[in-house]
């Protein structure tokens, strides 16, 4: 399926699909934005579609009238305004002969053109985004009470971040069975609470290939056990955590990342591949993640890098199907990662001297590796879009 011409005006691109028809090419008129795509199914009636549409541009090919019904008013003859009510009536009354009716039939136009109704499967992911964001949050918010305290990560988090390493369940168990206060400094801790918020740096957990980089944390990275929960059976976490966000701002930047891009590669692949295409981002990315920074990750943003990717090569290599992903939005996404890596780059070499005074948690390997991995994808015609 591949589409041939764009109109502006719907009436062309009615008439025009409707000559096609009529001509034995079955076609389809998709709307995007304020234009209209007409795409022809067949690859044997191209030829024959493009050349009856330069026909069309040059003024030598002349369409069939199409009866539209509740066409908008017109002013296109002066008597025609000026007709009388009572001449209208009698038009209205008038019986219409048999062959009449059978030439209406013939000429009558398709409906309107509606805007496809395909996004359930992105509507599916956008919600869960939402659903774990405020589940976590009122998770969160039982920090505030000493009595529920727990300092590492949330319930949510332990089921749903890639690894949930079993030294830092011990300290969890311990932090629950005799909680902190929150609103204490370190130095105001019972002494048994010191100990065990310092020695919590020292817990041997895999801290990725980047903590490699780092003396002090390179023999307890090394010493920790790998893909814990994932060897043990729990594979949703392989793509769980790209559902996981940390705050509002974090969220709101992907979820719509999210629908806008979704939604172009859902009404393009059937829901089967379109579904396979965000599992196998999401698994790449949050295994790469995994491997330079550890389980401490979440976020969609891997994916939508990938799906950046995926639509540029797909423009790139089958321009008919139309993905309307601008060279403005190419440009603020990349500016955007390139503006991150520079910032975790630059915090990065500050805590290898000894300065913590910036947080470098931002999952650039996914980020990265998303995007690679959409190009690569976007080159398979197994992608390609589906004939409607």
């Amino acid at each position: 399926m591949r589409s041939i011409a764009k109109f502006s005006n719907e009436e062309d691109a009615r008439r025009f699909s409707f000559f096609l028809k009529k001509e034995g090419i079955h076609n389809e008129l998709e709307v995007e934005g304020s234009s209209f795509s007409l795409w022809v199914e067949d690859e044997d009636d191209l030829l024959r579609a493009k050349s009856f549409f330069e026909e069309w541009k040059k003024g030598t090919l002349q369409l069939p009238e199409v009866i539209v019904e509740n066409p908008p008013p017109s002013v296109e003859s002066h008597e025609e305004e000026e007709l009388s009510e009572e001449e209208a009536d009698d038009d209205e009354e008038a019986p219409l002969e048999e062959d009449s009716l059978e030439e209406m039939e013939v000429t009558k136009a398709p409906p309107p053109l509606e805007r496809r109704k395909r996004f359930v499967i992105t509507f599916i992911f956008f919600l869960a985004c939402l659903c774990f964001f405020f589940w976590n949050g009122l998770e969160m918010l039982d920090w505030q009470e000493p009595s529920k305290g727990i300092f590492l990560v949330t319930k949510i988090q332990n089921l749903l971040l890639y690894d949930d390493p079993s030294a830092l369940r011990n300290v969890n168990q311990y932090l629950i069975e005799n909680p902190y206060d929150p609103s204490k400094n370190f130095d105001e801790q019972t002494e048994k609470m010191q100990e065990i918020l310092k020695k919590r740096e020292e817990i041997p957990i895999w801290r990725g290939f980047a903590s490699l980089l780092d003396k002090k944390s390179q023999q307890y990275s090394l010493a920790s056990p790998t893909f814990e929960k994932i060897r043990q059976g729990q594979i949703w976490r392989l793509i769980s955590p790209s559902f996981l966000h940390e705050n509002f701002l974090h969220i709101l930047f992907n979820i719509l990342w999210l629908w806008v891009l979704g939604k172009q590669v859902e009404t393009r692949l059937s829901k089967t591949k379109y579904c396979l295409l965000v599992f196998l981002l999401g698994l790449a990315t949050n295994t790469m993640q995994y491997l330079m920074s550890g389980p401490f990750f979440l976020g969609y943003s891997g994916v939508i890098m990938g799906l950046v990717g995926f639509i540029w090569m797909r423009q790139k290599i089958a321009p008919w199907e139309g993905y309307p992903l601008s060279k403005t939005t190419l440009l603020f996404v990349a500016f955007f990662v390139l503006a991150l890596f520079a910032f975790q780059f630059f915090s990065f070499g500050l805590e290898i001297v000894g300065i913590h005074l910036l947080s470098s948690n931002i999952a650039n390997t996914a980020h990265v590796s998303g995007g690679i991995l959409g190009l690569l994808l976007g080159r398979l015609s197994f992608f390609s879009r589906r004939a409607s």
